[in-house]
Protein backbone atom coordinates (compact mmCIF):
# COMPACT_ATOMS: atom_id res chain seq x y z
CA UNK A 1 0.00 0.00 0.00
CA UNK A 2 1.52 3.45 -0.66
CA UNK A 3 1.92 6.20 1.83
CA UNK A 4 -0.12 9.05 1.11
CA UNK A 5 1.85 12.51 1.25
CA UNK A 6 0.90 13.96 4.05
CA UNK A 7 -1.45 17.63 3.60
CA UNK A 8 0.54 20.73 4.35
CA UNK A 9 -2.47 23.35 4.91
CA UNK A 10 -1.56 26.74 3.77
CA UNK A 11 -1.45 30.41 6.01
CA UNK A 12 -4.51 31.66 6.60
CA UNK A 13 -6.07 34.78 7.15
CA UNK A 14 -6.75 35.69 11.18
CA UNK A 15 -6.31 34.46 14.53
CA UNK A 16 -7.81 31.72 16.93
CA UNK A 17 -11.33 33.70 18.49
CA UNK A 18 -9.38 32.79 22.03
CA UNK A 19 -10.00 35.84 24.37
CA UNK A 20 -7.47 38.00 25.94
CA UNK A 21 -4.40 39.65 24.53
CA UNK A 22 -1.84 36.57 25.83
CA UNK A 23 -3.31 34.21 23.78
CA UNK A 24 -4.53 35.72 20.40
CA UNK A 25 -3.67 37.99 18.33
CA UNK A 26 -1.58 38.60 15.19
CA UNK A 27 1.58 39.46 17.34
CA UNK A 28 1.01 36.46 18.90
CA UNK A 29 1.33 34.82 15.75
CA UNK A 30 4.88 36.11 15.48
CA UNK A 31 5.95 35.39 18.77
CA UNK A 32 4.64 31.56 18.30
CA UNK A 33 7.37 31.41 15.06
CA UNK A 34 4.69 31.17 12.40
CA UNK A 35 6.34 33.62 9.88
CA UNK A 36 9.01 35.05 12.11
CA UNK A 37 11.79 34.78 10.08
CA UNK A 38 9.95 36.24 7.01
CA UNK A 39 8.87 39.40 8.91
CA UNK A 40 12.25 40.09 10.57
CA UNK A 41 13.45 41.96 7.32
CA UNK A 42 10.28 44.29 7.31
CA UNK A 43 10.30 44.72 11.08
CA UNK A 44 10.42 48.27 10.76
CA UNK A 45 7.63 48.74 8.53
CA UNK A 46 5.51 46.52 10.44
CA UNK A 47 5.10 47.93 13.70
CA UNK A 48 1.57 49.98 12.97
CA UNK A 49 0.21 46.54 12.53
CA UNK A 50 1.71 45.10 15.61
CA UNK A 51 0.15 47.63 17.52
CA UNK A 52 -3.14 47.88 15.93
CA UNK A 53 -3.00 44.02 17.08
CA UNK A 54 -2.51 44.62 20.35
CA UNK A 55 -5.18 47.46 20.88
CA UNK A 56 -7.49 45.56 19.25
CA UNK A 57 -6.31 42.26 21.74
CA UNK A 58 -7.00 44.52 24.57
CA UNK A 59 -10.85 45.65 23.06
CA UNK A 60 -11.71 41.78 23.14
CA UNK A 61 -12.88 40.87 26.18
CA UNK A 62 -15.24 44.05 25.64
CA UNK A 63 -16.01 43.17 22.27
CA UNK A 64 -19.54 42.92 22.27
CA UNK A 65 -20.41 46.06 23.55
CA UNK A 66 -17.93 47.62 21.99
CA UNK A 67 -19.80 46.47 19.01
CA UNK A 68 -23.03 47.74 19.98
CA UNK A 69 -21.58 51.59 20.89
CA UNK A 70 -19.96 51.42 17.01
CA UNK A 71 -23.78 50.27 15.62
CA UNK A 72 -25.12 52.48 17.47
CA UNK A 73 -23.26 55.36 16.35
CA UNK A 74 -23.55 54.21 12.79
CA UNK A 75 -27.80 53.94 13.37
CA UNK A 76 -26.92 57.62 14.42
CA UNK A 77 -24.92 58.27 10.98
CA UNK A 78 -27.11 57.01 9.12
CA UNK A 79 -29.89 58.57 9.90
CA UNK A 80 -28.30 61.83 9.36
CA UNK A 81 -27.38 60.51 5.99
CA UNK A 82 -31.27 59.82 4.97
CA UNK A 83 -31.67 63.18 5.28
CA UNK A 84 -29.09 63.77 3.39
CA UNK A 85 -29.74 61.50 0.47
CA UNK A 86 -33.49 62.57 0.58
CA UNK A 87 -33.87 66.70 1.67
CA UNK A 88 -30.23 67.62 0.13
CA UNK A 89 -27.75 69.72 2.17
CA UNK A 90 -29.88 73.44 2.31
CA UNK A 91 -33.30 71.59 2.59
CA UNK A 92 -31.93 69.62 5.69
CA UNK A 93 -31.53 72.33 8.06
CA UNK A 94 -35.11 74.37 6.89
CA UNK A 95 -37.27 70.97 6.89
CA UNK A 96 -35.68 69.07 10.06
CA UNK A 97 -38.02 69.60 12.87
CA UNK A 98 -36.10 71.13 16.37
CA UNK A 99 -36.68 67.79 18.42
CA UNK A 100 -35.24 65.74 15.40
CA UNK A 101 -32.18 65.00 17.83
CA UNK A 102 -34.33 63.65 20.33
CA UNK A 103 -36.00 61.39 17.48
CA UNK A 104 -32.70 60.56 16.67
CA UNK A 105 -31.89 58.94 20.07
CA UNK A 106 -35.14 57.22 20.78
CA UNK A 107 -34.35 55.41 17.21
CA UNK A 108 -30.84 54.65 17.93
CA UNK A 109 -32.05 53.37 21.54
CA UNK A 110 -34.66 50.89 19.84
CA UNK A 111 -31.98 49.96 16.97
CA UNK A 112 -30.01 49.08 20.06
CA UNK A 113 -32.40 47.30 21.87
CA UNK A 114 -33.12 44.76 18.74
CA UNK A 115 -29.47 44.58 17.42
CA UNK A 116 -29.05 42.99 21.25
CA UNK A 117 -31.90 41.06 20.85
CA UNK A 118 -31.20 39.59 17.73
CA UNK A 119 -27.50 38.90 18.74
CA UNK A 120 -25.81 41.24 16.29
CA UNK A 121 -23.32 42.45 18.81
CA UNK A 122 -22.00 38.56 19.58
CA UNK A 123 -20.70 38.53 16.04
CA UNK A 124 -17.21 38.41 15.64
CA UNK A 125 -16.31 40.55 12.61
CA UNK A 126 -13.50 39.08 10.78
CA UNK A 127 -15.68 36.51 10.50
CA UNK A 128 -18.49 37.96 9.12
CA UNK A 129 -20.57 36.49 6.13
CA UNK A 130 -23.71 35.71 4.92
CA UNK A 131 -25.42 34.39 8.21
CA UNK A 132 -24.06 38.10 9.71
CA UNK A 133 -25.90 39.66 6.89
CA UNK A 134 -28.97 37.74 7.27
CA UNK A 135 -29.40 38.57 11.09
CA UNK A 136 -28.07 42.79 10.22
CA UNK A 137 -30.94 42.70 7.71
CA UNK A 138 -33.82 40.97 9.78
CA UNK A 139 -32.67 43.49 13.07
CA UNK A 140 -33.04 46.02 10.86
CA UNK A 141 -35.92 45.77 9.13
CA UNK A 142 -37.58 45.04 12.49
CA UNK A 143 -36.37 48.09 14.18
CA UNK A 144 -37.15 50.34 11.73
CA UNK A 145 -40.79 48.96 11.47
CA UNK A 146 -40.93 49.49 14.99
CA UNK A 147 -39.34 53.01 15.29
CA UNK A 148 -41.21 54.38 12.34
CA UNK A 149 -44.29 53.01 14.06
CA UNK A 150 -43.45 54.57 17.07
CA UNK A 151 -43.24 58.28 15.39
CA UNK A 152 -46.41 57.85 13.58
CA UNK A 153 -47.79 57.12 16.90
CA UNK A 154 -46.71 59.59 18.64
CA UNK A 155 -47.83 62.34 15.80
CA UNK A 156 -44.30 63.52 14.81
CA UNK A 157 -45.79 64.62 11.29
CA UNK A 158 -42.62 67.20 10.82
CA UNK A 159 -40.21 63.77 10.55
CA UNK A 160 -40.03 62.79 6.73
CA UNK A 161 -41.66 59.33 6.09
CA UNK A 162 -39.58 58.78 3.20
CA UNK A 163 -36.50 59.16 6.11
CA UNK A 164 -38.56 56.50 8.16
CA UNK A 165 -38.55 54.69 5.04
CA UNK A 166 -34.99 54.71 3.94
CA UNK A 167 -33.48 54.99 6.91
CA UNK A 168 -33.21 50.69 7.68
CA UNK A 169 -31.58 50.31 4.18
CA UNK A 170 -28.94 53.15 4.85
CA UNK A 171 -28.17 51.59 8.29
CA UNK A 172 -28.35 48.04 6.97
CA UNK A 173 -25.57 49.39 4.46
CA UNK A 174 -23.27 51.24 7.21
CA UNK A 175 -23.33 48.00 9.66
CA UNK A 176 -22.53 45.48 6.72
CA UNK A 177 -19.97 48.16 5.57
CA UNK A 178 -18.26 48.38 8.68
CA UNK A 179 -17.80 44.58 8.95
CA UNK A 180 -16.36 43.93 5.56
CA UNK A 181 -13.90 47.01 6.22
CA UNK A 182 -12.62 45.57 9.13
CA UNK A 183 -12.40 42.52 7.81
CA UNK A 184 -10.65 43.11 4.82
CA UNK A 185 -8.20 45.77 7.31
CA UNK A 186 -7.82 42.61 9.83
CA UNK A 187 -6.86 40.03 6.89
CA UNK A 188 -4.39 42.65 5.28
CA UNK A 189 -2.87 43.15 8.63
CA UNK A 190 -2.07 39.45 9.33
CA UNK A 191 -0.79 38.75 5.35
CA UNK A 192 1.37 41.68 6.44
CA UNK A 193 3.04 40.32 9.61
CA UNK A 194 2.96 36.35 8.64
CA UNK A 195 4.00 37.99 5.06
CA UNK A 196 1.76 35.36 3.41
CA UNK A 197 -0.96 35.98 1.04
CA UNK A 198 -1.96 32.31 0.70
CA UNK A 199 -5.55 31.38 0.13
CA UNK A 200 -7.75 32.31 3.31
CA UNK A 201 -8.66 28.88 5.01
CA UNK A 202 -11.72 29.16 7.47
CA UNK A 203 -12.89 26.16 9.14
CA UNK A 204 -15.90 24.96 11.25
CA UNK A 205 -14.89 22.03 12.93
CA UNK A 206 -16.99 18.88 13.63
CA UNK A 207 -17.32 17.64 17.38
CA UNK A 208 -16.56 20.29 20.68
CA UNK A 209 -14.14 17.72 22.62
CA UNK A 210 -10.90 17.33 24.07
CA UNK A 211 -9.80 16.47 20.10
CA UNK A 212 -11.35 19.53 19.14
CA UNK A 213 -9.53 21.67 21.92
CA UNK A 214 -6.32 20.16 21.15
CA UNK A 215 -6.43 20.90 17.57
CA UNK A 216 -7.52 24.66 17.63
CA UNK A 217 -4.23 25.30 19.50
CA UNK A 218 -2.48 23.16 17.03
CA UNK A 219 -3.80 24.83 13.69
CA UNK A 220 -3.44 28.08 14.99
CA UNK A 221 -0.31 27.84 14.53
CA UNK A 222 -0.67 26.70 11.12
CA UNK A 223 -2.98 29.70 9.78
CA UNK A 224 -5.97 28.34 9.74
CA UNK A 225 -8.80 29.96 11.38
CA UNK A 226 -11.76 28.39 13.12
CA UNK A 227 -15.38 30.26 12.89
CA UNK A 228 -16.55 27.33 15.42
CA UNK A 229 -17.57 23.71 16.02
CA UNK A 230 -20.97 22.01 15.64
CA UNK A 231 -21.85 18.80 18.35
CA UNK A 232 -24.99 16.95 19.43
CA UNK A 233 -24.29 17.43 22.64
CA UNK A 234 -26.80 19.62 24.27
CA UNK A 235 -25.19 20.81 27.19
CA UNK A 236 -22.11 22.45 25.09
CA UNK A 237 -24.44 24.14 23.34
CA UNK A 238 -23.75 28.19 23.61
CA UNK A 239 -20.46 27.10 25.20
CA UNK A 240 -17.22 28.23 24.07
CA UNK A 241 -14.27 25.81 23.47
CA UNK A 242 -10.50 27.25 23.73
CA UNK A 243 -12.40 30.59 23.28
CA UNK A 244 -14.67 29.30 19.92
CA UNK A 245 -18.23 29.09 20.24
CA UNK A 246 -20.05 25.61 20.25
CA UNK A 247 -22.42 26.91 17.42
CA UNK A 248 -24.96 23.93 17.49
CA UNK A 249 -25.40 20.65 16.36
CA UNK A 250 -24.09 18.45 13.82
CA UNK A 251 -27.41 19.13 11.63
CA UNK A 252 -27.01 22.73 11.45
CA UNK A 253 -24.29 21.87 8.59
CA UNK A 254 -27.28 21.39 6.30
CA UNK A 255 -28.19 25.20 7.02
CA UNK A 256 -26.46 27.78 4.25
CA UNK A 257 -26.79 30.44 7.43
CA UNK A 258 -24.41 28.33 10.00
CA UNK A 259 -21.68 27.39 6.77
CA UNK A 260 -20.97 31.22 6.18
CA UNK A 261 -17.69 31.91 5.36
CA UNK A 262 -16.13 28.97 6.15
CA UNK A 263 -14.20 27.65 3.46
CA UNK A 264 -13.51 24.42 5.03
CA UNK A 265 -14.57 21.32 7.42
CA UNK A 266 -12.53 19.21 9.88
CA UNK A 267 -14.25 16.44 11.32
CA UNK A 268 -12.35 16.47 14.81
CA UNK A 269 -14.29 12.85 15.93
CA UNK A 270 -11.45 10.50 15.93
CA UNK A 271 -13.21 7.76 17.91
CA UNK A 272 -16.02 7.85 15.96
CA UNK A 273 -16.20 4.78 13.63
CA UNK A 274 -18.18 2.55 11.61
CA UNK A 275 -21.89 4.01 10.28
CA UNK A 276 -21.76 7.32 12.07
CA UNK A 277 -18.58 8.28 10.98
CA UNK A 278 -20.01 7.24 7.28
CA UNK A 279 -23.03 9.47 8.41
CA UNK A 280 -21.51 12.31 9.27
CA UNK A 281 -18.93 12.61 6.01
CA UNK A 282 -21.99 12.39 3.66
CA UNK A 283 -23.28 14.90 5.71
CA UNK A 284 -20.39 16.87 5.99
CA UNK A 285 -20.26 16.29 2.00
CA UNK A 286 -23.22 17.97 1.49
CA UNK A 287 -22.14 20.84 2.30
CA UNK A 288 -20.08 21.31 -0.64
CA UNK A 289 -17.06 22.46 1.06
CA UNK A 290 -13.78 20.54 1.22
CA UNK A 291 -13.70 18.05 4.07
CA UNK A 292 -10.58 17.39 6.25
CA UNK A 293 -10.00 15.42 9.28
CA UNK A 294 -7.85 14.57 12.24
CA UNK A 295 -6.25 10.85 12.74
CA UNK A 296 -7.39 8.06 13.76
CA UNK A 297 -7.69 7.28 17.16
CA UNK A 298 -5.56 4.35 16.63
CA UNK A 299 -2.85 6.49 15.35
CA UNK A 300 -2.85 9.27 18.31
CA UNK A 301 -2.73 6.77 20.28
CA UNK A 302 0.56 4.83 18.97
CA UNK A 303 2.00 8.37 19.12
CA UNK A 304 2.25 8.07 14.89
CA UNK A 305 0.47 11.26 14.13
CA UNK A 306 0.01 14.58 16.13
CA UNK A 307 -3.79 15.84 16.68
CA UNK A 308 -3.25 19.03 14.48
CA UNK A 309 -2.03 16.46 11.18
CA UNK A 310 -5.02 17.17 9.60
CA UNK A 311 -5.50 14.90 6.46
CA UNK A 312 -8.42 14.18 3.32
CA UNK A 313 -10.67 11.83 3.45
CA UNK A 314 -9.62 8.44 2.52
CA UNK A 315 -11.60 5.47 1.24
CA UNK A 316 -11.65 3.72 4.65
CA UNK A 317 -13.08 6.72 6.57
CA UNK A 318 -16.26 6.36 3.92
CA UNK A 319 -16.41 2.24 4.56
CA UNK A 320 -19.27 1.97 7.36
CA UNK A 321 -17.28 -0.47 8.64
CA UNK A 322 -13.78 -1.13 10.32
CA UNK A 323 -11.13 -1.89 7.36
CA UNK A 324 -10.09 -5.59 6.49
CA UNK A 325 -6.55 -5.77 7.54
CA UNK A 326 -4.54 -8.24 5.26
CA UNK A 327 -2.52 -10.88 6.83
CA UNK A 328 0.65 -10.48 4.52
CA UNK A 329 2.43 -12.84 6.13
CA UNK A 330 -0.08 -15.97 6.37
CA UNK A 331 -0.86 -15.12 2.28
CA UNK A 332 2.98 -15.00 1.40
CA UNK A 333 3.32 -18.60 3.40
CA UNK A 334 0.13 -19.82 1.45
CA UNK A 335 1.31 -18.85 -1.91
CA UNK A 336 5.21 -18.65 -1.78
CA UNK A 337 6.79 -21.49 -4.09
CA UNK A 338 3.88 -23.23 -4.74
CA UNK A 339 2.19 -23.83 -7.65
CA UNK A 340 -1.14 -21.76 -7.78
CA UNK A 341 -4.57 -22.26 -10.75
CA UNK A 342 -6.02 -19.93 -11.70
CA UNK A 343 -9.85 -20.26 -13.47
CA UNK A 344 -10.83 -17.28 -15.23
CA UNK A 345 -7.47 -15.67 -15.37
CA UNK A 346 -8.35 -13.53 -18.03
CA UNK A 347 -11.26 -12.22 -17.00
CA UNK A 348 -11.95 -8.86 -14.91
CA UNK A 349 -11.77 -10.14 -11.91
CA UNK A 350 -9.32 -13.06 -12.31
CA UNK A 351 -7.17 -10.62 -14.50
CA UNK A 352 -6.29 -8.67 -11.18
CA UNK A 353 -6.47 -11.99 -9.17
CA UNK A 354 -3.44 -13.40 -11.17
CA UNK A 355 -1.71 -9.95 -10.47
CA UNK A 356 -1.79 -9.84 -7.28
CA UNK A 357 -0.94 -13.28 -6.88
CA UNK A 358 1.97 -12.83 -8.89
CA UNK A 359 3.98 -10.85 -6.00
CA UNK A 360 3.58 -13.34 -3.34
CA UNK A 361 6.36 -15.23 -5.96
CA UNK A 362 4.65 -18.39 -6.88
CA UNK A 363 6.42 -21.20 -7.96
CA UNK A 364 4.21 -21.27 -11.31
CA UNK A 365 0.70 -19.80 -12.29
CA UNK A 366 -1.14 -22.19 -14.31
CA UNK A 367 -3.79 -19.58 -16.25
CA UNK A 368 -7.26 -21.16 -17.08
CA UNK A 369 -9.48 -19.33 -19.29
CA UNK A 370 -11.71 -20.09 -21.99
CA UNK A 371 -11.21 -17.15 -24.28
CA UNK A 372 -8.01 -17.03 -26.11
CA UNK A 373 -7.67 -13.10 -26.37
CA UNK A 374 -8.29 -12.37 -22.74
CA UNK A 375 -6.16 -15.35 -21.82
CA UNK A 376 -3.19 -14.12 -24.26
CA UNK A 377 -3.91 -10.81 -22.73
CA UNK A 378 -2.91 -11.43 -19.49
CA UNK A 379 -0.27 -13.78 -20.53
CA UNK A 380 1.63 -10.60 -21.94
CA UNK A 381 0.74 -8.79 -18.50
CA UNK A 382 2.02 -10.61 -16.43
CA UNK A 383 4.96 -11.22 -18.45
CA UNK A 384 5.67 -7.69 -18.46
CA UNK A 385 5.41 -7.15 -15.14
CA UNK A 386 7.20 -10.55 -14.13
CA UNK A 387 9.26 -11.40 -16.69
CA UNK A 388 10.93 -14.33 -14.15
CA UNK A 389 7.55 -15.96 -13.10
CA UNK A 390 7.05 -19.50 -14.92
CA UNK A 391 3.48 -19.35 -16.58
CA UNK A 392 1.18 -22.42 -17.91
CA UNK A 393 -1.76 -20.87 -20.24
CA UNK A 394 -4.81 -23.36 -20.68
CA UNK A 395 -7.13 -22.90 -22.45
CA UNK A 396 -10.36 -24.76 -21.57
CA UNK A 397 -14.16 -24.62 -19.60
CA UNK A 398 -15.28 -25.32 -16.39
CA UNK A 399 -17.69 -26.98 -16.89
CA UNK A 400 -15.83 -29.77 -18.93
CA UNK A 401 -14.83 -32.09 -15.54
CA UNK A 402 -12.81 -34.70 -18.07
CA UNK A 403 -10.42 -31.29 -18.96
CA UNK A 404 -10.53 -30.11 -15.70
CA UNK A 405 -9.32 -33.25 -13.62
CA UNK A 406 -6.34 -33.66 -16.79
CA UNK A 407 -5.02 -29.84 -16.47
CA UNK A 408 -5.31 -30.45 -12.30
CA UNK A 409 -3.15 -33.77 -12.70
CA UNK A 410 -0.46 -32.36 -15.25
CA UNK A 411 0.21 -29.57 -13.02
CA UNK A 412 -0.51 -30.50 -9.55
CA UNK A 413 -1.18 -27.37 -7.88
CA UNK A 414 -1.51 -26.75 -4.53
CA UNK A 415 -3.43 -23.81 -4.91
CA UNK A 416 -6.69 -23.36 -7.07
CA UNK A 417 -8.75 -19.70 -7.27
CA UNK A 418 -11.92 -20.47 -8.58
CA UNK A 419 -13.20 -16.98 -10.68
CA UNK A 420 -14.86 -18.19 -13.75
CA UNK A 421 -18.08 -16.96 -13.62
CA UNK A 422 -20.52 -14.78 -15.78
CA UNK A 423 -21.02 -11.66 -13.18
CA UNK A 424 -23.15 -9.64 -15.34
CA UNK A 425 -26.26 -9.59 -13.84
CA UNK A 426 -28.51 -7.96 -15.34
CA UNK A 427 -27.17 -9.27 -19.12
CA UNK A 428 -27.28 -12.73 -17.67
CA UNK A 429 -31.23 -12.17 -16.30
CA UNK A 430 -32.21 -11.18 -19.84
CA UNK A 431 -32.78 -14.78 -21.69
CA UNK A 432 -29.00 -16.08 -20.77
CA UNK A 433 -30.67 -17.64 -17.14
CA UNK A 434 -29.91 -21.12 -18.19
CA UNK A 435 -26.33 -20.20 -19.83
CA UNK A 436 -25.71 -18.64 -16.13
CA UNK A 437 -27.08 -21.29 -14.01
CA UNK A 438 -24.61 -24.29 -15.99
CA UNK A 439 -21.64 -21.88 -16.20
CA UNK A 440 -21.72 -20.70 -12.50
CA UNK A 441 -23.16 -23.20 -11.13
CA UNK A 442 -22.03 -27.07 -12.36
CA UNK A 443 -18.82 -24.86 -13.61
CA UNK A 444 -18.22 -24.21 -9.82
CA UNK A 445 -19.26 -27.98 -8.86
CA UNK A 446 -16.80 -29.27 -11.87
CA UNK A 447 -14.18 -26.98 -10.26
CA UNK A 448 -14.46 -27.82 -6.30
CA UNK A 449 -14.70 -31.62 -7.72
CA UNK A 450 -11.76 -31.97 -9.92
CA UNK A 451 -9.57 -30.03 -7.09
CA UNK A 452 -10.87 -32.46 -4.22
CA UNK A 453 -9.94 -35.27 -6.26
CA UNK A 454 -6.75 -33.89 -7.13
CA UNK A 455 -6.01 -33.01 -3.26
CA UNK A 456 -4.91 -29.45 -3.38
CA UNK A 457 -4.35 -27.78 0.12
CA UNK A 458 -6.75 -24.69 -0.40
CA UNK A 459 -9.60 -24.30 -3.20
CA UNK A 460 -10.54 -20.84 -2.64
CA UNK A 461 -13.80 -19.55 -4.36
CA UNK A 462 -13.96 -15.72 -5.64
Amino acid sequence: MTERPEPRPQAAQALSPREGAESSGLAALTREGVGTERAQPQAAGLTIWHRLDRALARLRPHREWAALLIDAVLVAVAWNATYLFRLGFERWFRVRPDYDHWVMLGIVGVYAVLFRVFGVPKGIWRFSGFGEVQRLALACAVAGALSGAAVMLLGLREVPRAVLALHPVITLMAVALARLAYRMLYEHARSRITGSDSEVRRALVLGAGEAARLLVAGIHQQGWIVLGFLDDDPHKRGARVAGVPVLGPLEALRDKATVGSATHLIMAMPSVRGARRRELLELAAGSGLPVVTVPSADELRDGNQRIDRLRDIEPEDLLGREPVQLDEAGIASTLRDKTVLITGAGGSIGAELCRQVAQYQPARMVLYELSEFNLYNIEQDLGERFPALPLARVIGDVKDLDHLRHTLGQYAPQVVFHAAAFKHVPLMEEGNALAALRNNTLGTYHAALAAGEARVERFVLI
